[in-house]
């Protein structure tokens, strides 16, 4: 293993070299990082909270990130460092185009937002819902369906 040699010199003129093992991330260690990264992609747009997507990791990646479990925190970092878009920015994005925002179905229907609530939480909209500081539904174009959540 290498090491990292450091000298320090003191005011007083002393002067003491230390020896500092040098530790590298692991090539194992990297690629499951970026699996675990491609993983986060494909679950991502399905709505998921950080923490949903952590516990699906932990379950395929048993030993977790670096021996620790996932977690929302863990999540929310790789999804920072690798630059992936925040559930809002999803919702805008390409993946969102064709979808109605709640404000677009509510005057698709020429229902209130109250009408709009109970048709979803009976499951007959079709829809995907986001997560950021507070829950984004886009809606399906056209006559309610019944179906479950996309």
């Amino acid at each position: 293993m290498s090491k990292i040699i450091l000298g320090v010199r003191f005011k007083g003129g002393s002067a003491k070299i230390l020896e500092i093992p040098k530790t590298s991330r692991s090539l194992s260690v990297f690629n499951m990082e970026q699996d675990a990264v491609l993983e986060i992609k494909l679950l991502r747009p399905l709505g998921l909270t950080n923490q949903e997507i952590a516990d699906t990791l932990n379950e395929k990646f048993k030993n977790g990130f670096n021996n620790k479990p996932f977690n929302r925190g863990t999540v929310s970092n790789l999804v920072r460092s690798h630059g992936l878009l925040s559930r809002k920015e999803l919702a805008q994005s390409d993946d969102a185009e064709g979808w109605l925002t709640a404000t677009e179905k509510m005057a698709e229907l020429g229902v209130s937002k109250y009408q709009l609530s109970r048709m979803r939480e009976k499951g007959e909209l079709v829809y995907k819902s986001f997560t950021s500081q507070r829950k984004i539904y886009l809606f399906k174009p056209g006559y309610p369906v019944k179906n479950i959540e996309v």
